[in-house]
């Protein structure tokens, strides 16, 4: 990831710097130090993470899947590890597609009235009823969450005791407004907002009204679409696929690979369409009792990270950015004057980029242009395009309400006390302190760019 992130610098930012003069003033921006953050499986502990290690297993014998892992806490909460040594290519988990919940990628207008309960003319918005929407009703039937006993199936009945429980989800869509607030930015809470609308006009009775209670959230839709959202893969083998087309796309919701944790990959997984299976198998030589780890997603930002899994990575994600308006996306700094302020000209550059996510999150932001004009440089021009970007950020981080010391303080309590606080408030205060920090080092360089240009015309 962090490799792809520098081939596109290196286009914007590691360009030839012999065609003009500049000041060889350089500043540094320190790096931060990494917090733990909330994750996706939270720990549980003492009987309770007994009792769901003993499911496990038993779920794995009902559903006639093989497994050389289990279920057991970790540093990044609950998750899978090996139980003894597995060698590079190895299967580590094997799960009958017959095992899984499994959704087409389109439905007919027959098929959505059913789910509806109505016909497709009476409701506002018919093609709001995605794949992951009716994947989700699917798993309120099958866990005995809606009244269709006759679709509710014991192997779900027990294994939604491994999911996550409502209390805990941090996903956008299932917070209350109010909870959205702690989030303290207007895009997540608007997107959060919106996918709750789609679902009360689809499903009104299974929503909390637009003025219900905190208490009130998350309905069990809201849950199960959570959970579908966060745990669903693509039914394409990876190792054999053929097809492009986006209209043969199945999706399925696999019982055990939903609890592998994200990091940095030990294994990866596919559909083996031929045995109707699907595999996770190890990438390199993992020993016993390492945890397992795939890769949720790449090149996400912040805001997809939480939307979709209800976390943020940790210490910076060289995938985020700060959304700037189409307004300023026009007027482009010259990337290499900034690459020459920052000192990313020097030997150390690279290194200096790969040490620093933030750094390169926004670098990324900025809109950035490599052309320089032939009869040199206004800096004056530069100066106030840089301005009005630092203007723009400054901006957005005064109105978030806490100061970042508030909100590390409450990490900390928290961490020493984790009745002290509601998870879901905590998910967003890690949130938040991940954007205040990359807000300040946009801050950070479009300061230090404005005082070395000043400096270069004195």
């Amino acid at each position: 990831m962090v490799q792809g992130r520098h081939s596109l610098l290196g286009c914007v930012l590691m360009a030839s710097l012999s065609s003009f003069q500049s000041a060889q003033i350089s500043f540094r921006l320190p790096l931060i130090e990494r917090i733990r953050l909330p994750c996706p499986n939270p720990i549980r502990g003492g009987s309770e993470a007994t009792d769901h290690e003993r499911l496990f297993q038993e779920l794995l014998d009902m559903s006639h899947s093989t497994s050389s892992l289990r279920l057991r806490n970790g540093e990044r909460g609950r998750g899978l590890f090996t139980n003894t040594s597995q060698r590079k290519g190895d299967t580590l988990l094997r799960i009958p597609l017959e095992a899984c919940i499994r959704e087409a990628r389109h439905a007919s207008d027959e098929e959505k009235s059913k789910i509806l309960s109505r016909a497709t003319t009476d409701v506002e918005d018919p093609e709001a009823l995605t794949w992951d929407v009716r994947m989700a009703i699917k798993l309120l039937k099958k866990t005995g969450k809606l009244d269709s006993d006759d679709e509710s199936e014991i192997f779900w009945m027990k294994y939604q005791d491994l999911l996550p429980r409502p209390d805990t989800l941090s996903q956008p869509l299932c917070l209350s407004p109010s909870m959205l607030s702690e989030f303290q930015h207007s895009e997540l809470a608007t997107g959060g907002l919106m996918q709750q609308r789609r679902l009360r006009m689809l499903f009104p009775d299974l929503m909390p009204a637009a003025d219900s209670a905190d208490s009130d959230y998350p309905s069990n839709l809201q849950w199960a679409f959570a959970c579908v959202r966060s745990r669903a893969f693509t039914v394409t083998s990876k190792k054999n696929a053929t097809s492009t087309d986006e209209e043969d796309d199945e999706f399925a919701f696999v019982p055990f690979l939903d609890m592998t944790n994200h990091g940095d990959p030990n294994a990866d997984f596919f559909c083996d369409r031929a045995n109707n299976y699907f595999v996770l198998h190890a990438l390199t030589d993992i020993p016993e009792g390492r945890e397992v780890l795939i890769s949720y997603r790449a090149e996400m930002c912040n805001r997809i990270y939480q939307a979709l899994y209800g976390f943020v990575p940790q210490g910076g994600n060289y995938n985020d950015n700060i959304e700037f308006p189409d307004s300023l996306k026009a007027d482009e700094l010259m990337a290499p004057l900034l690459e020459q302020a920052l000192g990313l000209d020097q030997p150390d550059g690279e290194q200096i980029l790969s040490s620093d996510p933030r750094l390169n999150s926004a670098l990324m932001s900025f809109p950035l242009t490599i052309e320089m004009p032939e009869d040199g440089v206004d800096g004056n021009a530069e100066v106030e395009k840089a301005q009005k970007l630092l203007d723009y950020v400054t901006e957005q981080r005064r109105v978030m309400s806490t100061t970042l010391e508030e909100d590390l303080s409450l990490v900390t309590d928290y961490t020493r006390d984790p009745s002290s606080l509601d998870p879901r408030k905590v998910s967003a205060v890690h949130y938040r302190i991940e954007r205040k920090r990359l807000l300040d080092k946009a801050m950070g360089i479009l300061q230090g760019y404005i005082d070395v240009l000043y400096k270069s015309g004195n």
